[in-house]
């Protein structure tokens, strides 16, 4: 056998020596069998490089990445239905920056809104109550008047992670036409498998025009 050979394979002996040694000293600390380690390559590895759970918890959303397709019916409008769609909460990288986008139009009239913003969530996005600033863009039209511009506000969420949430979103449409157009949405979520949620929504619109009220329901596709 060539010498490197051979200081290739002692270089591999020290370095599995070392290991099971590292292994052996962290198995007597947290009491487990040796057997159970060498039979487990994802123990071995959380022995070798411990994970920082504190970490994975904080930067994982207690809310989820979703799709939604809602009907809403508005009294206010001797009961109007309107259906909206929406992309909600998609994080950018592994911050606490979330893009968001939606759509909706009345069945009966030419009432439509449409939209997309950034929220910056101020707390660790694994707390089960988080609160975010809301910058976007939104267009709102209302018996045949466009209102559009600038959308600023904020959202509130609380949530149990996996299982349900209740969201608060108040914002306010700085329209380039003048006046201002304020929406707010109250939503309870609830999970009904690990990929779809069924969510009650209730929505105030209240613009130079008229004021609307809208309640309904809405189906979530949930993102992993």
């Amino acid at each position: 056998m060539s010498l490197a050979g051979t200081g290739q394979l002692l270089g591999t002996a020290q370095a599995s020596t070392l290991t099971e040694s590292t292994f052996s000293t962290r198995a007597a600390d947290l009491q487990i069998d040796q057997a159970v380690i060498r039979s487990s390559p994802v123990l071995q590895r959380w022995l070798d490089q411990p994970p920082d759970v504190l970490h994975e918890i904080d930067s994982t959303p207690s809310f989820p990445t979703r799709l939604s397709l809602a009907f809403l019916t508005t009294p206010s409008r001797d009961g109007d239905n309107t259906w909206q769609a929406s992309v909600q909460d998609i994080f950018v990288a592994d911050s606490s920056l979330s893009l968001s986008t939606e759509y909706g139009q009345s069945f009966t009239t030419d009432n439509r809104q449409w939209g997309a913003s950034a929220r910056v969530y101020l707390l660790p996005l694994g707390s089960h109550l988080n609160v975010a600033p809301v910058f976007g863009y939104h267009q709102v039209v209302v018996d045949g008047l466009t209102f559009q511009g600038p959308e600023v506000g904020t959202r509130w969420v609380l949530a149990a992670p996996q299982a349900a949430d209740i969201s608060f979103v108040q914002t306010f449409v700085l329209s380039e036409r003048g006046g201002t157009v304020g929406r707010s949405q109250l939503a309870f979520s609830y999970a009904l498998s690990p990929l779809l949620r069924l969510s009650m929504q209730f929505q105030w619109q209240n613009s130079t025009v008229r004021w609307d009220q809208s309640y309904g329901l809405a189906l979530e596709l949930v993102g992993n």
